[in-house]
């Protein structure tokens, strides 16, 4: 679809500068020696989700996939973007994200229900897309307006789909393929516990 590569490669520039440089860097290793392991984190999901409800999760992934689409290429659902999502609400500075995402993605599926008298994740495709259209407009979306909700939701699915995996999300480096990417050392050795450590 247009938008989902509009949206890939319009975030492909900043992410790619800032992919892979956060604390806990691996060296490159010496000539001979062996490689430092990195510690990938297992593929969550809903029932052990750290911040979001099974529902919300549900909505989310819902959300993600119709925006991100899978086409001939992966998309949010394969680089598994709800699992970083989640993670991220949990630690600052996006922890202060997670209440208005949580009302936010409760709204969906009110809005959902109203409109065609069933939750968001079970709609078809068109359905979907014209919830999408119905909240993007709504200023009572988690305390914020709809295009609030949907420029943070769009920034962390992308983040997810562009990350480095050592950070739970852009699962098999689907994003970076995608894009082209090649990643460079140094590399994460595991994910930040908070932006003090």
């Amino acid at each position: 679809m247009q938008r989902r590569r509009f949206l890939v490669y319009a975030a492909a520039a900043p992410l790619a500068m800032a992919i892979g440089c956060k604390p806990r860097l691996e060296k490159k290793p010496d000539s001979g020696a062996a490689p430092t392991k990195r510690r990938i984190p297992p593929a969550p999901t809903a029932s052990n989700a750290k911040v979001l409800t099974v529902a919300e999760w549900v909505t989310l992934e819902a959300l993600c996939a119709r925006l991100l689409p899978t086409d001939k290429d992966p998309g949010a659902s394969e680089a598994g973007v709800v699992g970083y999502i989640d993670s991220q609400l949990s630690h600052p500075p996006v922890a202060g994200f997670a209440r208005m995402m949580r009302s936010g993605l409760r709204a969906v599926d009110r809005f959902a229900r109203k409109l065609h008298r069933r939750r968001f994740a079970d709609l078809d495709a068109a359905r979907q897309d014209k919830v999408i259209t119905v909240t993007m407009r709504s200023r009572r979306m988690g305390g914020r307006s709809g295009a609030q909700f949907y420029r943070v939701v769009v920034s962390l699915m992308l983040e997810g789909f562009l990350c480095d995996p050592v950070y739970g999300g852009n699962r098999g480096e689907v994003g970076w393929k995608l894009v082209g990417h090649v990643p460079q050392l140094p590399r994460p050795l595991k994910p930040y516990s908070s932006w003090r450590a």
